[in-house]
């Protein structure tokens, strides 16, 4: 029974840490995303 339970705990922190990550690289690629698109102009105009 107590080993069951700490099988569940596990799958849960492995759960918790998982969503928690994600949410961390999402906002990471959304800030480099943002920052992405307003310094695209200055990059076009670096190339022309």
């Amino acid at each position: 029974m107590k080993k069951g339970a700490s099988m569940y705990v596990n799958i849960f922190m492995a759960l918790i840490l998982g969503i928690i990550i994600a949410v961390v690289i999402y906002l990471i690629l959304g800030n480099f995303n943002i920052r992405i698109t307003e310094s695209a102009p200055a990059i076009v105009d670096m190339f022309k």
